[in-house]
């Protein structure tokens, strides 16, 4: 089955009902299981415990009404999700920590599933490792070192001069790991190197300002998701980019 001219479907049915019954139907309901197992796919694909979404598309991609949206979640705080809202009120920022995710399967999943659900969740994987040659490596790190690294300790300082000299955050080199250098390779191979900059400057000023937080400033930045074969954060600080930065729009680079 195709849904598209790339796609191939394997497995056309979109619940897994031999997965299901491995919850106790007493204690949670199937849209609960819906938006918990999407917690767990997303942190997945921000790299991260913690990520952000907007309310609205979490609402178009499950298919949960709002209000019982706002049930679920209140529910599942009470087993450790943590829910803020920052920068756009529609936005929400979770922190989906693997304490939270023991606690949730230990209470919803029967006994003799417990051990094995949880680790399949907490080393859940869709695809091998994207491969990045050391070529291809060496070039995204001196990137991260010379472009990106330096451009957010730049505004940092900008920052600091329009706030009469106030620090708020140190000076110090962004850190990366394997799952960076996945992420900025498919970014780059997607995008040229000033695109990724100009959205880079806004998210690197919306940091720095307090607007967002976030626990891995690479990691969240160049964050891929799989099942859309989007960068959600990254079109999201382009787009504004375009916005507010920009005075002349030249779309030579794209």
């Amino acid at each position: 089955m195709k849904n598209d001219e790339n796609k191939v479907v394997s497995h056309p049915l979109c619940v897994n009902f031999k997965t299901l019954a491995q919850y106790d139907m007493n204690k949670i309901n199937i849209e609960e299981i819906v938006f918990f197992e999407w917690l767990n796919v997303k942190r997945l694909s921000f790299g991260d415990d913690e990520f952000f979404y907007s309310n609205d598309r979490v609402i178009d991609e499950l298919g949960i009404k709002r209000y019982r949206l706002a049930g679920i979640k209140k529910k599942l705080q009470q087993l450790g999700l943590v829910i803020e809202q920052k920068g756009n009120n529609n936005t929400s920022h979770y922190l989906v920590t693997p304490e939270f995710i023991e606690t949730c399967v230990n209470e919803y999943v029967h006994t003799e599933y417990r051990r094995s659900t949880l680790q399949q969740l907490l080393n859940l994987d869709f695809k091998n490792d994207i491969k990045v040659s050391k070529v291809k490596k060496t070039k995204i790190e001196k990137f991260i070192k010379n472009e990106l690294q330096v451009t957010y300790n730049s505004r940092r300082r900008n920052s600091e001069t329009c706030n009469n000299g106030k620090q708020r955050l140190l000076q110090s080199g962004l850190s990366y790991n394997k799952k960076t250098v996945q992420q900025l390779s498919l970014l780059m191979n997607r995008y040229s190197n000033n695109i990724i900059m100009n959205s880079f400057i806004c998210f690197a000023d919306m940091i720095i300002s307090g607007e967002d937080e976030c626990k891995h400033i690479l990691n969240n930045f160049s964050s891929y998701n799989r099942a859309d074969d989007s960068f959600p954060i990254f079109e999201n600080r382009l787009n504004r980019y375009n916005s507010e930065y920009a005075q002349v729009n030249d779309f030579s680079d794209y």
